[in-house]
């Protein structure tokens, strides 16, 4: 891959000497797992291209760390991926992953990889995080007294602006 910074939406440029020898044979087995999740298991285009987004990134953020080996399978697999499930869980605890995304750029990730690598498992030793969802737990209804308040503004409000607009008053209208 070139060092070229490349536009949003383009493809990155490939510098040809720099493929490596083993990667032909992994982009075709690649290949034929994205046919087969269409064909066999029924994947729809729309959710095959979500996974196929999240697994660029993946290699992207491999290749960026030297990790060009992280679809020969074994154990080269193994710690690429635990690498991304730990620079993924940093992500999330500085916040700039919500506890959905985490989740997702883990096992669309693990489900490409194991499907290309038939390894099994990637996920143990890694954490998903769990959803957290109404973490105030609601809010508390307001007193009578402040419910009372808070109607009787909308209502002179209702009412002023109803006037103004039916009976063509002149602006500004004091409510």
């Amino acid at each position: 891959r070139s060092n070229k910074r490349r536009s949003s939406g383009k493809p990155c440029e490939v510098v040809v000497d720099s493929i490596l020898k083993q990667r032909p044979d992994q982009v075709m087995q690649f290949i034929e797992v994205l046919s087969n999740l269409i064909t066999d298991h029924g994947m729809s285009l729309l959710t095959l291209r979500t996974r196929l987004e999240t697994f660029k990134i993946f290699l992207d953020w491999a290749d960026s760390r030297s990790l060009y080996d992280c679809l020969a399978g074994g154990d080269a697999t193994r710690r690429a991926f635990l690498a991304w499930a730990e620079a993924i869980r940093e992500r999330y605890l500085r916040q700039e992953l919500s506890d959905t995304r985490h989740n997702h750029l883990l096992e669309h990730v693990r489900e490409i990889l194991e499907a290309t690598t038939n390894l099994e498992g990637l996920h143990r030793g890694t954490r998903k995080v769990t959803y957290q969802s109404n973490l105030n737990r609601g809010t508390e209804p307001l007193s009578e007294h402040d419910f009372a308040h808070a109607v009787a503004l909308n209502q002179a409000l209702f009412d002023g602006l109803c006037d103004l607009v039916l009976e063509n008053r002149a602006f500004p209208y004091k409510l």
